[in-house]
């Protein structure tokens, strides 16, 4: 048993083999027998940051009898360590039954804690979620969607940026744009979306572009700019012909076509 005094957050403490046992021995013959199988519910093992996948999948995906009851990966948005999201690839690649969903996000702007309009921040989630969903990512869930003026409540004080901050005193509600990036994500690349390809030819980090097949049939080419220069992209469909797209500075931008 691992003891963590005056530790911040309500934590198992885990090792990757810890936590591989419990859902083995316990966690999952107990939901199996209560009905809860994989056709009805899904259990995501981990829930921290990517640094940490690799462990977990060499502990509970290579074990069959823990693996069986494990639908996914849920991953946090804080810490990569060496790894980039290629990471994800890879562990589809060889794991295909199992998925990858990001389950908790947030960020603290130095002692600006609330960091109103600073464009970076939205820039930042989106990115992420750009790179994560162009690597096999599922999903992507922000930690608190609302907070209030202090970024709070908390009760580790550990006060953080949210798309949204409520003044309950003056009964007004401010956005961020942290809400934007994800608002514009989930307008365009709807659930049940497809990951169909990124950009090819020259790019650096600061430009990036995700297309993505929705199920109404319609092509998202999502792009993003963080950089101060204009650029102008060519989109090349086999079918529907060339458009060339011009994608100011400092933005993120999306096209849908049938």
């Amino acid at each position: 048993m691992c003891v963590f005094l005056d530790h911040p957050w309500n934590s198992c403490a885990f090792s990757a083999t810890m936590e591989r046992d419990f859902i083995k021995f316990h966690l999952g013959p107990n939901l199996w027998e209560a009905g809860y199988t994989p056709d009805k519910f899904n259990l995501m093992m981990l829930d921290h940051n990517r640094f940490d996948l690799p462990d977990w999948v060499d502990a509970v995906y290579r074990d069959p009898e823990a693996a069986k009851y494990v639908a996914g990966a849920a991953i946090h948005f804080y810490y990569n360590g060496p790894y980039g999201p290629e990471l994800f690839d890879e562990v589809l690649a060889e794991f295909p039954d199992k998925f990858i969903m990001y389950t908790e996000a947030s960020y603290v702007d130095g002692l600006d804690v609330i960091g109103f309009g600073n464009w970076w921040m939205g820039e930042m989630y989106m990115r992420d979620m750009l790179d994560d969903m162009t690597h096999s990512v599922t999903g992507w869930v922000d930690w608190n969607l609302a907070l209030d003026m202090e970024g709070g409540p908390n009760w580790s004080y550990s006060h953080r940026v949210a798309p949204v901050h409520v003044d309950a005193t003056r009964q007004e509600w401010y956005k961020n744009p942290v809400w934007h990036a994800l608002g514009h994500l989930s307008k365009f690349i709807i659930p049940g979306s497809i990951h169909l390809g990124d950009m090819v030819g020259d790019a650096d980090d600061h430009f990036k572009v995700g297309v993505f097949e929705r199920p109404d049939f319609a092509i998202t080419v999502v792009i993003m700019n963080e950089s101060d220069e204009e650029h102008d992209v060519v989109l090349s469909d086999p079918f529907r012909g060339d458009a060339t797209i011009h994608v100011p500075g400092r933005t993120w931008s999306s096209l849908v076509y049938y």
